[in-house]
């Protein structure tokens, strides 16, 4: 099932948003699972991160749909935060739990947006979301969270 996102939502969106960006960038000489990486990861990079998510999700543009399981709708297994400028999908992020990867939810999260596979989108984040949205989607292109969110 997918619905709107609700404000009790954000923290779940937040959190998994910046846990995966800093994930996917590797720290030499740190094993990248554990609480000795998050404590390294938790220093500027995460600031930085988290203080970049937070903005994008106080944005009035900003958007999420979250998909939940059919029998709980408060059971999140991941989400889209969006915007739509000037009748273009931005893609900020998509996310899924590890084990909900590889069933069609991205797709379909895309597809209530108005995504589909001629449609011109543009992606903001370097995470492994939008590496994977401008491999399969040959209209997407990449617009850098930085310069998005640049006054």
């Amino acid at each position: 099932m997918i619905r709107p996102a609700r404000p009790a939502d954000q923290a779940f969106i937040a959190s998994t948003w910046t846990r995966s960006i800093c994930s996917t960038h590797k720290v030499p000489g740190v094993s990248s699972h554990g609480h000795a990486y998050q404590r390294h990861v938790g220093s500027a990079m995460w600031t930085k991160v988290s203080a970049q998510v937070d903005a994008v999700m106080d944005r009035r543009d900003s958007k999420a749909l979250v998909v939940c399981r059919p029998s709980d709708e408060n059971a999140l297994l991941g989400w889209v935060c969006y915007a739509h400028v000037r009748d273009v999908p931005l893609i900020h992020y998509v996310y899924l739990r590890r084990d909900e990867r590889e069933r069609g939810h991205a797709a379909d999260l895309l597809r209530a947006i108005g995504v589909h596979h001629g449609t011109a989108v543009v992606c903001t984040s370097l995470g492994p979301s939008s590496q994977m949205m401008r491999s399969r989607y040959k209209a997407a292109s990449f617009l850098p969270l930085d310069e998005f969110l640049e006054p």
